[in-house]
């Protein structure tokens, strides 16, 4: 039996407004260039208004290195006095913070003595101010260092929060990426979609996925764990059309969904323990699927009843493993030749458990 999934709560295009910033280029030799900042801006709003997304291009403001907070707060109390639907704020650019211990974004004039900040920068503070008004919904995305202190802007209570970074940490600049790690990560999830979510992406959805990709950082660098706050049901919210829907039980939707998995194993976080024991629980739900979808004895489906039994040895131990891989081999052994390559990286497998178990 099928059953719907929980609908999202689409904008509505005519009544939903937005203003993307971007900032780019600094005149305080210590905050360095950001041209990263515009294409991420553009790529965004293009993929917004686009076939896909749920805002309108004549709706969308687009602001690259406003030279004064003024001009924001122009551009977004505009926005937020015509907006009935949705009103959206993005910014990208350096997060920096006062002596106050605030969140300021930002600007090309912007000092970096903590004492000129709250002077030379635009406040988040004034920013989810000035996005009162009658939206029935009010989203920032905040693509910054300390971006998670906007949580505790009082003006950002009924805003909801989808932040690149938490209080204490740096986003993500890849090396020789057009785009910053935490929009090109929203741009890769909008391009590709999901394959076992639903028609539309909404923020919750998105901030699960973020999490995962933003959370496998290189070795030497800080996750910047990016965080989220919801008001009421904003995280219903959709933000574009999900292209993979429909494709989760196809071998490159399966394919993904594995890979998925494998991604929530590496995410490297002190207080998530229990991401080993979550990819497990994804790639046993993914080796069924592919079980009912292709047939027991397809390859696609023994390699991804291998996977899993490998992440359930990661996870829960060798006895989990075992139990898994011996009944495999004997799928394997009745469907592949005896030189085939996937019952030879079982049987590899399986020595390395049945190696252990003996040790213990």
């Amino acid at each position: 039996m099928r059953y719907a999934p929980w609908p999202a709560l689409v904008p509505d295009r005519r009544t939903s407004w937005a203003v993307l910033v971007a900032v780019t280029s600094y005149a305080d030799a210590g905050l360095p260039d950001l041209p990263e900042a515009e294409a991420s801006m553009e790529l965004l709003a293009d993929r917004l208004t686009g076939p896909d997304g749920t805002l309108s291009p004549a709706r969308t403001v687009r602001l690259v290195d406003p030279q004064s907070p003024g001009e924001v707060l122009a551009a977004l109390a505009g926005a937020a006095a015509s907006a009935e639907g949705m009103l959206c704020f993005y910014y990208v650019g350096h997060g920096v913070t006062g002596g106050d211990g605030r969140l300021y974004f930002a600007l090309p004039g912007t000092e970096g003595d903590p004492a000129q900040v709250p002077r030379t920068s635009l406040s988040a503070e004034s920013v989810f101010a000035a996005m009162g008004g009658p939206a029935a919904h009010r989203v920032a995305l905040l693509d910054c260092c300390f971006a998670g202190l906007a949580l505790d802007a009082p003006a950002a209570a009924n805003v909801h929060l989808l932040a690149a970074a938490d209080r204490t940490r740096k986003a993500l600049i890849p090396d020789n990426a057009k785009a910053t790690g935490f929009t090109g990560e929203l741009l890769r999830l909008f391009r590709d979609g999901v394959p076992d979510g639903p028609e539309h992406l909404d923020l919750a959805q998105l901030h699960r996925r973020l999490s995962v990709t933003l959370g496998r950082a290189p070795v030497g660098s800080r996750p910047p764990n990016p965080v989220q706050r919801t008001v009421d049901s904003s995280g219903e919210l959709a933000l574009a059309r999900n292209p993979a829907h429909g494709t989760a039980l196809t071998p490159a939707g399966l394919r993904a969904r594995a890979a998925f998995a494998y991604q929530v194993a590496e995410v490297r976080h002190v207080k998530q323990p229990w991401r080993p024991a979550q990819a497990a629980a994804l790639l046993a739900g993914v080796a069924e699927d592919a079980g009912r979808a292709l047939g027991r004895y397809d390859r696609e489906t023994l390699q991804l009843r291998h996977a899993h039994a490998s992440m359930a040895g990661t996870a829960h131990g060798r006895e989990a493993a075992l139990q898994l891989m011996e009944p495999l081999e004997g799928d394997m052994a009745a469907a592949l030749a005896p030189d085939d390559p996937l019952l030879q990286a079982l049987r590899v497998s399986l020595a390395h458990w049945r190696e252990l178990s003996d040790r213990a």
